[in-house]
């Protein structure tokens, strides 16, 4: 697990600098709405948000309120303390994270192609607020020979090696987590996955 860890935060270290130039666009294009929906779910125009592989913070600064970031890689933290000051800033592997501190809405976006272990979301049950929501934002697999001939192609930041799932496999891991009215959305070229407190 301290290997993969490692791996990982190397791939995302090494692409800090170019990440938001190479992603920017295609983030704002893509998950704008996500505040919206957040908001929408939550009742809350001002949700306490928990962003787990935060990156460099972009997502999580479309929001108002009490933000906290997570994210392993410490040069993507230092890209989002430099242009995205306000939310709190944690270096953690998101799977060791801990906190007493409870959120309305906890954000993984683009992150779960990176863990090995889907029990994961039983520990993220219990800092959700008693009506708060979680929002898993993974690719769709449909997309993975577009993404193996990005990759070939050096048109893919190279971040480290993704685990493909099953959209049933995403949900029933929420489920079995304990989140109550899970559902999902389709989003091309992402699938949203929610689950409620």
């Amino acid at each position: 697990m301290a290997k993969e860890i490692s791996e990982r935060s190397q791939g995302h270290n090494e692409v800090a600098d170019v990440y938001d130039s190479k992603k920017k666009s295609w983030y704002i294009n893509r998950f704008r709405a996500i505040p919206k929906r957040i908001y929408e779910l939550t009742g809350k125009e001002s949700p306490s948000v928990l962003d787990l592989g935060c990156g460099t913070g972009l997502i999580l600064s479309w929001f108002n309120g009490r933000r906290v970031g997570v994210d392993c890689s410490e040069k993507m933290l230092e890209v989002a303390e430099r242009e995205r000051p306000g939310p709190t800033y944690v270096f953690s592997d998101i799977s060791n994270f801990r906190t007493e501190e409870r959120f309305d809405a906890i954000i993984l976006v683009d992150v779960i192609e990176f863990l090995k272990d889907l029990s994961f979301f039983r520990q993220l049950r219990n800092l959700l607020n008693q009506d708060g929501v979680l929002l898993v934002v993974n690719i769709n697999p449909k997309m993975k020979p577009l993404v193996w001939l990005f990759d070939k192609l050096n048109m893919k930041l190279p971040t480290g090696k993704w685990i493909w799932r099953k959209p049933e496999d995403i949900m029933s891991a929420v489920k079995e987590a304990g989140f109550n009215k899970v559902f999902s959305e389709p989003n091309f070229p992402h699938i949203y996955y929610w689950g409620f407190g």
